[in-house]
């Protein structure tokens, strides 16, 4: 017997070597005390009472762990009958898995459990099963993002409801969900943090803007730099991820979705042009982040289940942002994901230059993507200032049917001929009445627009994907069911 034998199953001593638990093994030898192990050879080590480790296997389960029926439900009587077996694990194979130990020492933690917590049961007149004795089962509980949706719900209160421009709330909340955004990764080595730009997978956006008369198109094609770009302060709507005010560029994985964002009315012209990025940009990719994964931890660590958590709840966000929304609602509707854009536009380390999201009103492959006011600036146009401009619309059924539109540069020195001089553009004085100073922000150009990719739809029907749910109407009297009618 050794002279240090304890009194108690709970006064056993027990080193870090015995534990293959990274964390629990850890904090052992950081905070254990010298003593002989009881469970193996090792003398004068770093040990832990094993009550010390009871109290730590009990938390661990009762956060991450479920215990599973003992008997059968009426339901699986009926479904499964025989072949019906008790889900999870016996609670000592458990605790060998969730500590990694020796099945000596799970027992002597099993034992220690059950003396503890015998459970809430009365054993005569609720009989239920105590949740530590060796017939019981465990099985890992799913993942609860129930506290992460009850902040959400704070936040989005506390903006529409309580204060909107200066929210302590809001702010603190937004600093838990999107903590270490940048080191996240993802499963399949997608990116939550995306690169566009030249030499990477997104080099181009395509953007549209619908137009009621041909004169606006005319002034459109000419300068899609300026009237296809982001709109200049004073003339920017409130929109999915900016307030009314702050100008950003909104842009679309393909024209497809571009064309689908604009909803444009039958009977309009849409231009659509392709915006080359000239610069590399960082973007928040919601979409890979719905495969967003942890970086591993310990189920000992009681800020792991917290992290597992909001990393789930940081799965739903892309959906969240991409809800439909109601014209009538957008005012309110759109300020929680409006203050997450300001939010990750100006305040997060490293910075971001804009979002990825999906798309409400285009195909399932493509994507939208908003660049931050900093990062929209569209480069102009060199047009040399003496350069007369024509822009119309030539009809050859030889070579076009539908017709084309041309825009003709006038350099110096060059003779307008008959049928295009009278076609000398008159809308310079227009762009320099809409955009006043327009490059008077200090940040430099992100994108620039291809001219020769340059498309006018003019739109002639419109059409919608819908699920239809037929309606059945009955009628009842005091005899009963009288049929449809």
């Amino acid at each position: 017997m050794k002279e240090h034998a304890p009194s108690t199953r709970e006064h056993k001593r027990l080193c870090a070597h015995c534990i293959g638990e990274e964390f629990l093994s850890e904090e052992i030898i950081n905070t254990g005390t010298k003593q002989p192990c009881d469970y193996c050879s090792n003398k004068d080590v770093p040990t832990w009472c094993l009550a010390e480790v009871v109290v730590r296997v009990h938390s661990a389960i009762l956060e991450h762990y479920e215990l599973t029926p003992e008997e059968q439900s009426e339901l699986d009587r009926v479904m499964f009958d025989e072949f019906w077996y008790r889900e999870g694990s016996p609670v000592i194979e458990t605790i060998e898995e969730l500590a990694e130990v020796s099945s000596d020492i799970a027992n002597d933690i099993r034992a220690v459990l059950e003396v503890w917590y015998p459970g809430d049961g009365d054993p005569f007149d609720d009989p239920q099963e105590p949740p530590f004795c060796l017939e019981a089962h465990y099985q890992e509980k799913g993942i609860d993002t129930s506290e992460w949706d009850q902040q959400w719900e704070k936040f989005e209160f506390a903006l529409k409801e309580k204060s909107r421009f200066f929210n302590n709330l809001a702010a603190e909340i937004l600093d838990d969900v999107f903590a270490n955004i940048h080191s996240l990764p993802a499963n399949g080595g997608l990116k939550i943090i995306e690169t566009a730009g030249p030499g990477t997978n997104i080099t181009e956006l395509f953007r549209a803007r619908a137009f009621q008369s041909a004169s606006d198109v005319m002034k459109a094609i000419e300068r899609p730099d300026r009237l296809l770009s982001a709109p200049p302060a004073r003339f920017a709507a409130s929109g999915r991820m900016n307030a009314r005010g702050i100008a950003v560029f909104y842009g679309a994985s393909n024209s497809d979705i571009a064309l689908a964002e604009v909803r444009p009315p039958v009977g309009s012209d849409v231009v659509v042009a392709c915006f080359k990025i000239i610069v590399p940009l960082k973007l928040l990719n919601l979409i890979n982040l719905e495969k967003v994964s942890h970086s591993g931890g310990s189920l000992f660590d009681p800020a792991f289940g917290k992290e597992i958590n909001r990393i789930s709840f940081l799965r739903t966000l892309g959906k969240r942002f991409a809800r439909p929304v109601m014209p009538g609602d957008q005012d309110i509707d759109y300020i929680a994901t409006q203050a997450v854009a300001d939010y990750l536009a100006n305040h997060v380390n490293p910075s971001l230059d804009g979002i990825i999201f999906k798309s409400v009103q285009g195909s399932a492959e493509g994507y939208n993507i908003v660049l931050f006011h900093e990062s929209s600036l569209v480069k102009e146009l060199e047009i040399p200032d003496a350069a007369q401009v024509t822009t119309h619309m030539e009809a050859d059924p030889e070579i076009d049917e539908r017709g084309h539109y041309s825009v003709i540069e006038w350099l110096p020195g060059t003779t307008v001929d008959r049928y295009n001089k009278k076609k000398i553009s008159k809308y310079l004085d227009y762009h320099d009445q809409l955009v006043p100073d327009y490059n008077s922000d200090c940040h430099n150009p992100t994108l620039e627009v291809d001219t020769q990719r340059l498309v006018v739809h003019s739109i002639t029907a419109a059409k919608f994907d819908s699920d239809v749910r037929i309606v059945e109407r009955t009628r009842y009297n005091s005899s009963g069911l009288t049929g449809d009618f």
